[in-house]
């Protein structure tokens, strides 16, 4: 036969997994006692659905105290301004200073107490299956508490072993076939080829 020049093909069979692109640990952003839990393992959500709820009681009177504080901390700004509108020997201005900063940290305390409450509802960040409950009604969760497991099982790819001496046609954008368990065939694209020790 003559000698021909063209690129060679080798095929070689690897195991792989399926993988979710996005799944994890759904935690909660603010503590709390758990009020109700939404969801079971195998309900399928979308994004912004509620997975948990924790009590308010105690955030709701802590978002009440901060607005108290933030109105305290206006009135006594205020009544300072006066003596200043007045050009009031009683003025002092590391005073008017101080309370210009107690108006900000009241401010932004009331601001944390907000997004703790609005916090005490756990969502889904994207769309999925719950796998795993973590946590029930009447359990006590910190901050970055477990709530559930989520996957998205409609975003997924192959995630495979390859020895090193076989990656050299593993580009990115190179198509590659593959077959499941149960036979079916598909070809994917190689979105990165990661190193591994």
């Amino acid at each position: 036969d003559k000698v021909r020049k063209g690129p060679v093909q080798q095929t070689t069979s690897v195991v792989g997994r399926i993988v979710g692109r996005e799944g994890g640990v759904i935690a909660a952003r603010t503590a709390g006692p758990v009020d109700e839990i939404r969801v079971h393992v195998g309900d399928r959500v979308k994004k912004g659905d509620i997975l948990a709820v924790l009590d308010t009681d105690v955030l709701r009177a802590q978002q009440q105290q901060q607005r108290v504080a933030l109105l305290l901390a206006k009135q006594k700004l205020a009544r300072l301004e006066k003596l200043r509108a007045t050009s009031s020997a009683a003025f002092q201005r590391a005073l008017y200073d101080d309370r210009v900063q107690e108006v900000a940290r009241a401010l932004a305390d009331l601001r944390l107490a907000e997004l703790a409450l609005k916090n005490s509802r756990i969502v889904a960040p994207f769309d999925g299956v719950v796998t795993k409950r973590h946590t029930d009604a009447g359990a006590y969760l910190p901050v970055g508490g477990q709530v559930v497991t989520l996957i998205n099982d409609r975003n997924l790819e192959l995630e495979v072993d390859v020895p090193a001496d076989r990656i050299g046609g593993l580009l990115p954008g190179a198509k590659v076939g593959f077959e499941t368990a149960s036979g079916h065939k598909y070809v994917g694209t190689v979105r990165a080829v990661v190193p591994e020790q």
